[in-house]
């Protein structure tokens, strides 16, 4: 018996064309897929494109979080709150002191 867990070891990205197709074909838009050993969510962001909806799990913690970022986050960071703490009468984000970003950053919880 062949192991096909050792062949698919590492990114994903190359297998999409495979992968994808049979997992939208065996589920309808809208519908959960895990992706149990997501690594760094090739797989997942492809099936999020697909309109399915995403369970992504993984043993590592930086898989975990490379999965967060590209799962969750649906757009370009705002940093509203920032901007707001530390601009200047200007408005202008970068013309405020690194010092004040610093603070505002250090102060987060």
């Amino acid at each position: 018996m062949h192991d096909v867990s050792i062949e698919l070891l590492g990114s994903k990205k190359s297998h999409l064309e495979f992968i994808v197709p049979r997992i939208t074909a065996a589920s309808s838009e809208g519908d959960y897929v895990a992706d149990l050993f997501c690594g760094t969510a090739s797989v997942s962001t492809a099936l999020l494109d697909a309109n399915r909806s995403v369970i992504a799990v993984d043993q590592s913690r930086w898989c975990t979080r490379i999965a967060e970022a590209l799962l969750l986050n649906n757009g370009p960071p705002a940093f509203t709150e920032l901007t707001e703490a530390t601009s200047t009468p200007s408005g202008k984000l970068f013309s405020s002191s690194y010092e004040r970003v610093l603070a505002y950053l250090n102060d987060l919880e």
